[in-house]
């Protein structure tokens, strides 16, 4: 999967969804999201989940949006 990413934009049940598994199969992922509280959240549950993958160190996950 070289130089293939993923873009989520909004950090609610559908981004966290989709960012989950792609993280924790070691896809880059940058989350958007205007809330930095949601951002915060969706980060730990992401890396809490990692996908069904075992843990390893996971790419950077979330940036905030405006």
């Amino acid at each position: 999967m070289s130089g293939e990413r993923l873009a989520v934009l909004g950090a609610g049940v559908m981004g966290t969804a989709i960012a989950t598994p792609a993280a924790g199969h070691g896809l880059p992922v940058k989350v958007v999201e205007v809330d930095s509280g949601r951002l915060a959240a969706v980060g730990a549950e992401v890396r809490g989940r990692r996908g069904g993958v075992p843990a390893r160190e996971l790419p950077e996950l979330a940036r905030e949006g405006k």
